[in-house]
């Protein structure tokens, strides 16, 4: 109760998808660094106070910890950042060695003032708001250890396997990463170009799963088809050989 006067609770007159709800929250915070914790996760109570004071220690403007994933049948664990190499953290997230969620994310506020443009889509919104703010990063620091509980046991669009929900979820993913290709397409630097070819890659194999209808296989043939050289010639994108 002594913290009420503390605490926004935001109400939205109809459901406007995940990224427009942060995007609400963003705009009425007033703290230094901005965290966003989704309704079915947990965190432990210290979380935010640890990667509040390595912010501080590191002059941050992003801060990344580790988290577990549940799953129905396994836990994974899941490693934010073991640099803080701001170039190098890119490359990782763009070739998503990395999680590019934005719940293991504590974010200087700041940054969000840079024209930031939130997806109204809820497939890879994650992936096309992390990488836009990373840019205006310039240093970042990360907290070993497992804090952050992600549930991924619930079900979501994310998880069903009908040929509506699969082509539904891989169109959402390469109309949001539209945001990241106008952030990233006009560098000339050799790992951030070919991390974008991958990333789109990484989207249109979304599809693969029902690449067995024709409607979808002349979809997939339409999407980026100008990485292709560069997938099958490139020694610096590297896929798998079934892929």
């Amino acid at each position: 109760p002594q913290r009420k006067s503390q605490v926004k609770i935001l109400h939205n007159e109809r459901n406007l998808g995940l990224p427009q709800s942060r995007k609400m929250g963003v705009l009425e915070a007033t703290g230094d660094f901005i965290a966003h914790c989704d309704s079915d996760d947990w965190v432990d109570p210290g979380l935010y106070e640890m990667m509040y004071k390595s912010a501080l220690q590191n002059n941050a403007d992003i801060t990344v910890c580790d988290f577990l994933v549940k799953r129905p049948n396994c836990i994974e664990l899941r490693i934010g950042s073991r640099t803080a190499d701001i170039y190098k953290y890119t490359v990782e997230l763009l070739f998503q060695e990395r999680p590019v969620s934005m719940v293991n994310k504590l974010i200087r506020r700041q940054i969000y003032q840079n024209e930031i443009h939130y997806p109204v889509l809820n497939m890879a919104e994650d992936m096309a708001t992390t990488l836009q703010l990373i840019p205006f990063c310039k240093r970042m620091s990360f907290v070993k250890g497992v804090y952050y509980h992600y549930d991924g046991t619930t079900v979501s669009i994310t998880r069903q396997k009908s040929k509506n929900a699969v082509l539904t979820q891989a169109l959402q993913a390469c109309e949001n990463i539209q945001y990241v290709i106008k952030v990233y397409a006009k560098n000339e630097d050799r790992k951030i170009t070919n991390g974008l070819i991958h990333l789109k890659f990484m989207q249109r194999r979304l599809l693969m799963p029902i690449i067995n209808h024709k409607d979808v296989y002349e979809i997939w043939k339409s999407t980026f088809p100008e990485i292709n050289s560069a997938i099958l010639f490139s020694p610096f994108v590297k896929v798998s050989f079934i892929d």
